[in-house]
């Protein structure tokens, strides 16, 4: 009896870490109410805390482990953003201090070994993410009806026909998404196709093109290629309805976009300015094109330098993808994220759990725009490829199991 209590204490504890370090990684959804500085400070420690976690299961192992099958990729995008720490320190006058405390969401890759650590039910691990993602759902609808006044200390601009909000956990209705589209295709659940929907609102009234048109895309890619679906033509006609009714709603926003993208688009053409710039003039040396510049930390001049770029040329770090990644944190590190998108994208899983990767195919469509999804590290794609491990052991299982009854 005193065994199991104690089991289902160390499992609500690791569970309790678990859900600590991922409203941390989001900053608790950035609340205006709570300071700048309380929230970084949270957000640091929630990191940490995991870690101690960490380091208590490698001093007091238990029970059997799950192969890693991602582990060389984590690794590299880990320790390949310290490498930037020497070349930051050496030609931008950056402190170590302020380049940790500055880099420390590089700490939440370690997010992929907590959860191998302690087992995590995959099941809690997508629920968590379903109640992130809704709520990020409906913290969007709150600012959106009350702006201009600020509940999240966010950027909220007015443009393309709607007001364009990045709410924090967003990543989190992307992934929630595809699992009410494969919810519904797998069982014609008319409630799930109206999360769905919910879902994607957000992203329309986002207007953010690349990521929007990449929805839509996957989501008929979805539903030619799923052999779950099984009337495949009542439920097309049912979603191109659904379609055609979301237009309406949200007709003035999608003919701004589509107005914006027949015209010649001023914000890409600075993109490949920056892009270029980033890549020639801004390296100050050789060692700085192999392993970065480093991310702008706190109180620095080297932060001063980059911010004065963005403010006088419009050339931001932030808006470049993957080539930001690299310009801040050199080849190992890009490298290693590129391994983690390829082997995740290819990697053999069971179909129950294959809408999973639509959410990885989805950061695709923004790899080369907006901030890079490796230095900001996704933590939904590490828990992906934690289930993508968990379902890999329970598969391999299943096939010895059949293999000891045949024999027998």
């Amino acid at each position: 009896m005193e065994v199991k209590s104690n089991q289902s204490f160390s499992k609500f504890l690791s569970n309790l870490v678990l859900v600590i370090a991922v409203f941390g990684y989001f900053e608790f959804f950035k609340f205006a109410a709570i300071p700048a500085i309380l929230r970084m400070l949270i957000n640091f420690g929630s990191a940490v805390l995991m870690i101690i976690f960490i380091l208590i299961k490698i001093v007091y192992p238990s029970g059997n482990t799950i192969k890693m099958h991602f582990t060389l990729p984590v690794l590299l995008l880990f320790f390949g953003s310290f490498t930037s720490y020497f070349t930051v320190s050496a030609y931008h006058g950056q402190s170590f201090v302020s380049s940790f405390f500055g880099n420390r969401l590089i700490l939440f890759y370690l997010l992929y070994f907590y959860l191998h650590s302690y087992r995590i039910s995959i099941k809690f691990v997508l629920r968590l993410i379903i109640v992130i993602g809704l709520m990020a759902v409906v913290f969007y609808y709150i600012q959106y009806a009350l702006y201009p006044q600020k509940v999240f200390d966010i950027i909220m601009l007015k443009s393309r026909g709607t007001i364009r909000l990045l709410i924090a956990g967003m990543i989190c209705s992307q992934a929630a998404y595809f699992y009410f589209l494969n919810k519904f295709f797998s069982k014609n659940n008319p409630v799930s196709l109206i999360f769905a929907l919910l879902t994607l609102s957000i992203f329309i009234l986002q207007g953010t093109r690349q990521l929007l048109f990449g929805l839509i895309f996957l989501t008929f890619i979805f539903l030619i290629f799923s052999p779950r679906i099984k009337s495949k033509f009542s439920i097309s006609i049912l979603v191109i309805l659904a379609m055609i009714s979301f237009f309406f709603a949200f007709r003035e926003i999608i003919m701004e976009l589509i107005t914006i993208s027949n015209k010649s688009d001023s914000s890409g053409l600075i993109r490949i300015k920056a892009a270029k710039f980033f890549l020639t003039r801004f390296n100050p040396n050789i060692l700085t094109y192999l392993f970065g510049n480093g991310h702008p930390g706190p109180w620095s001049y080297y932060s001063q330098y980059v911010s004065l770029y963005a403010i006088r040329d419009g050339y931001n770090i932030s808006d470049i993808g993957i080539i930001g990644d690299y310009i801040e944190y050199g080849i190992i590190f890009v490298i290693g994220g590129i391994m983690m998108i390829l082997k995740g994208a290819f990697f053999k899983v069971s179909q129950g759990f294959y809408y999973l990767k639509y959410y990885i195919f989805i950061q695709c469509f923004t790899l080369l725009t907006g901030n890079g999804i490796f230095g900001g590290v996704d933590i939904i794609i590490l828990m992906i490829l934690y289930i993508f491990d968990v379902n890999r052991h329970e598969l391999i299982k299943e096939k010895q199991m059949i293999t000891i009854e045949s024999k027998e």
